[in-house]
């Protein structure tokens, strides 16, 4: 498998986590997007991301994508990361946007870059155990440079507000197989239908050579790379010029605009249950979050 010399971080955390506005702070009591917060009582989620991101990379190689609205949040939580790897964009215009704004700015830089995304919003109960596997996705994808690799994980229950991974046929690599089907957020009957199928929820943490995840984009949605581009002219983009690109950008999201029409430009490697992943998306997850922590505390 090749080195990890090439490989750079992407991290999300411009979502604006309206799911869980339920959970607020008691000091000001005003809803705070999830990533921000401390649930365990020591470190936000978004930082538990940066560690995670600095566990396989310099910090000079991850790049963190934020809301200009959540400023007062994300600026201290930052201030280890280079000034220029934290990309702000002014209004939320869909995942798939957020993903391709920090991938235009790791290829400017590196333009043989592979990539490692990683959500800011999940928790792991064995850092070491996603770790290895984060290791082994993103060899994988510099070994196959046109294939992108989603690491997928067995679901505990019929969740209807995840994506799904139907495997294929099995790949040259070991625990690897094709992706037949992407279904993201199916209902309850064609959850379980999945399920019995051994489909696995998308984490939507994914590593690929950085052009292999460029194409993607430009064959499932034609025209958005050229509408985003401005960080491929060699110009970081003033705050005007990112504000009028914004204003002319549709609503995209990556599960459904691009996973879904990209089946055979996938892979799905699977993460042990024992890493004990959640993405905390929903009052109910973070609930039982919550409630393992306290009673480990007690």
């Amino acid at each position: 498998m090749p080195s990890l010399n090439h490989l750079w971080a992407i991290i999300l955390a411009a979502g604006e986590g309206k799911r869980l506005e339920s959970f607020r702070v008691a000091e000001t009591e005003r809803p705070v997007p999830k990533q921000f917060r401390a649930f365990d009582g020591h470190e936000s989620m978004l930082r538990w991301t940066v560690r995670r991101a600095a566990a396989l990379v310099p910090k000079e190689r991850v790049v963190c994508i934020v809301a200009q609205g959540h400023q007062s949040w994300w600026q201290s939580q930052l201030s280890d990361l280079p000034a220029g790897n934290i990309v702000v964009q002014p209004r939320n215009k869909g995942t798939a946007v957020g993903i391709l704004l920090p991938l235009l700015t790791v290829l400017q830089r590196d333009p043989s870059a592979a990539v490692l995304v990683l959500p800011s919003d999940h928790s792991v109960e064995n850092e070491e155990l996603l770790l290895e596997v984060l290791r082994n996705a993103s060899r994988l994808a510099q070994a196959d440079s046109q294939r992108v690799v989603l690491v997928g994980v067995d679901a505990t229950q019929d969740a209807t507000d995840y994506g799904w991974i139907v495997p294929g046929i099995a790949a040259a690599y070991p625990m690897v197989r094709g992706v037949s089907k992407f279904c993201e957020k199916p209902d309850l009957f064609t959850t379980q239908r999945l399920r019995r199928r051994g489909a696995l929820v998308n984490s939507l943490i994914m590593a690929a050579s950085g052009r292999a995840l460029l194409n993607l984009f430009s064959e499932a949605v034609p025209g958005l790379v050229e509408q985003v581009a401005f960080h491929k002219q060699g110009r970081a983009g003033s705050p005007a010029e990112i504000q009028r690109i914004y204003d002319g950008l549709s609503f995209h999201d990556f599960s459904r605009e691009v996973l879904e029409r990209s089946t055979e430009h996938l892979l799905v490697y699977p993460a042990p249950t024992a890493c004990g992943w959640s993405d905390l998306g929903t009052p109910r997850r973070m609930s039982r979050f919550l409630d393992r922590h306290q009673a480990a505390a007690a």
